[in-house]
This record gives structure tokens, C-alpha cells and sequence, in this order.
């Protein structure tokens, strides 16, 4: 294919994937080609299949844009650029790998500046959007969302930052990378190449007068140890940790090595969520693909850490008796019989 053809081939795919609202697009090798396929509301949907020669010429378009070595293909790259579809600007991040069956390609799709969404918007219930108000109006403390890889943390996150900030307080994002423009809201990226990791960052933030603090996840025990530190000393500090549910998170904290007392006084709160696909009513032009459903929404557990739940931290207990809350299968069966989606879905997400 001459270059012209390769760049509208190239524009056709991200476009569609946007259009289609995929997160991420694959390009899977096989032996004897390519096969296509966008994450649409956190599944892989098989797209078409693209000749080996068409499909590399492909990949070193978008090595080129961006600004990839196209030479490489035995060794791990990552880049990004930008790109415009209509009035919406996109920041796409390239991850390349070599596979047995050549250099396989993901592209993540963010969209610079979307919309910010109410804890409404984001599925909860009127019960659980009055509690996390609550953990949220608290003078200091950690407030923890927590779930597996593209549950939606960092989207409730910024729900919660959005909620907190205004102009009379110093708001501060530590992230890897940032993914919601704020204003008003200081944001850095991390760089472990320059040495610039969450902990570093995190003790650079606290010297800069700080009211809250968001860190993208908390990945080990120095940045836990300093996060619930800081959550002692008069700030909000909101994060992300990759467990199942609420009673994980705390034990998750607790295996890191952080002081069962410190950690008592500091957690304020967790939020346990998972997305599922809503089901599609499949009317006139429909957009499911023919799956049966289209877009997804959020399930919650709403975890505040009560008198009762601080001394059993403290106790050491490994397994909770908690004050009366929803947990992740009530929240989820309140959705099925609201008509939003049906049981084959939540046994998905939730198994």
C-alpha cells in the first residue's frame, strides 16, 4: 500500500475505535496476518483481519506518529500523540511487544478534557452517594476506591475531586499518567526514567501546602506509609488500590507492613466498584454490535470506617463483621431488578 492509503487506513481505525467508544485497540498478530479488534465496554470485539504486509506498514505508520524507533520490533516501546476526531482531541498511548508471531500493538484512547461525572452519573444509589458525601466533607483522612484493572477507580476519583475543589483550597494530583484535565487543580505526571516516582512526588506535594492530595494508586508500602501519614496530618487523600472489595483493601494495607493503629486513625473510608454493561433495548439504529448490550455503569460497596471497624483493624482481625452497608452483590442485584442489566452480566463481573 503506498503511504497515502496507509495514513487513511490508519485514521479510519482510530475513528471508528472512538466512535465506538473503545478504550484500547489491538493489533493482534497470527501467522499469517492481523486481526483487529476494540475493547468496547471492557470487552474485546473482533473488528477484521488485516494482511501481514498491510498490518506492518500499519504499525510503523503509528510508530511515526508516535515518534517510535519503526527499526525496532524485538524490543518493548511506548509513545503517544494526539489526535482530532470532529471537535474532540484524543490522546492515544502506544504499548508495542514482540510476540512469537511478530510485534503486537495496543493504542489506549483518552479523551482529553471529557466530562466530569456526578456520583449519579456514576451509578450510585441515593443511600451511597449521601455516605461518600459524607467520607468526602471530612476535615483529613484516606479515602480509598478500590477494584481490578478498568473498573472505573479513576473515573470516581475524579468525581470526588471534583466534588472537594475550589478555589480556596491547594488540590494536588499525582498520576500515571493524568488522564482528566482539571483547573484549578495542580497535576503532575509521574517519570520513574528521572526518578520522579509516586513516593518522591508524594514528599515534594506535602511540601507544597497541600488541603487534599490525589495519587493515581498506591503500588507499595512507602507511598501507602506516606499517604496514611499525610492523611493524619490534616489532609483529604484520595487513591486507588487494585483489590476485590473493601475488606481486601484494608488487609492489602496492613500485608504492606502499615501499623494496624495508624492505619485505624487515618482510613476514613472505601469504595469497592465494578462496571457492567447496561442492557441494550436494541431499537431502530442500534449500537450493541449485536451483543445485547450497550454502554456501562457503576456497582458500589460504601465502606465508612466506624468506632466498630477501627477497633477491629486494630484487633487484628482478618475476617470483618461490618456495620449494615451494600455490598457489591446487593448493589448489583438492586440493578437487575431495576431492569438496567440481567444475571448473566453480574455473574460476569462479579465471579
Amino acid at each position: 500500500m503506498i503511504g497515502l492509503e496507509i495514513s487513511t487506513k490508519v485514521k479510519d481505525i482510530i475513528t471508528k475505535g472512538y466512535l465506538n467508544n473503545a478504550s484500547d485497540i489491538h493489533f493482534h498478530p497470527e501467522k499469517s496476518g492481523y486481526r483487529l479488534k476494540y475493547r468496547i465496554d471492557g470487552l474485546l470485539q473482533n473488528i477484521e483481519f488485516i494482511s501481514r504486509e498491510e498490518g506492518l506498514l500499519i504499525i510503523s505508520s503509528i510508530k511515526v506518529l508516535g515518534k517510535l524507533d519503526i527499526s525496532q520490533r524485538r524490543l518493548p516501546q511506548d509513545g503517544s500523540f494526539k489526535y482530532r476526531v470532529g471537535d474532540d482531541e484524543i490522546d492515544i498511548r502506544i504499548s508495542t511487544v514482540n510476540t512469537i508471531n511478530g510485534e503486537k500493538m495496543v493504542l489506549r484512547l483518552f479523551k482529553e478534557n471529557p466530562t466530569l461525572k456526578t456520583f449519579k452519573d456514576l451509578g450510585m444509589n441515593k443511600k451511597q452517594q449521601k455516605a461518600f458525601e459524607k467520607m468526602l466533607n471530612l476535615k483529613s483522612g484516606m479515602i480509598l476506591v478500590v477494584g481490578p484493572t478498568g473498573s472505573g477507580k479513576t473515573t470516581t476519583l475524579y468525581a470526588a475531586l471534583n466534588y472537594l475543589k475550589d478555589s480556596t483550597k491547594n488540590f494536588i494530583t499525582i498520576e500515571d499518567p493524568v488522564e482528566y484535565q482539571l483547573e484549578d487543580v495542580t497535576q503532575i505526571n509521574i517519570d520513574p526514567k528521572i526518578g520522579l516516582t509516586f513516593p518522591n512526588a508524594l514528599r515534594a506535594v506535602l511540601r507544597q501546602d497541600p488541603d487534599g492530595i490525589l495519587i493515581g494508586e498506591i503500588r507499595d508500602r512507602e507511598t501507602a506509609e506516606i499517604a496514611v501519614r499525610a492523611s493524619l496530618t490534616g489532609h483529604i487523600v484520595l487513591s486507588t488500590l487494585h483489590t476485590e472489595n473493601c475488606q481486601s483493601a484494608i488487609l492489602r494495607l496492613v500485608d504492606m507492613g502499615i501499623e494496624r493503629y495508624l492505619l485505624a486513625e487515618g482510613l476514613k473510608g472505601i469504595v469497592a466498584q465494578r462496571l457492567f454493561r447496561l442492557k441494550c433495548l436494541c431499537q431502530g439504529n442500534c449500537f450493541c454490535n449485536k451483543t445485547g448490550y450497550y454502554k456501562r455503569s457503576g456497582i458500589f460497596e460504601i465502606l465508612p470506617i466506624t468506632e466498630s471497624v477501627k477497633a477491629q483493624i486494630i484487633q487484628g482481625k482478618r475476617q470483618f463483621n461490618w456495620d449494615t452497608y451494600d455490598t457489591l452483590k446487593e448493589s448489583a442485584e438492586e440493578k437487575v431488578k431495576e431492569g438496567l442489566t440481567d444475571l448473566k452480566e453480574i455473574y460476569r463481573i462479579l465471579d
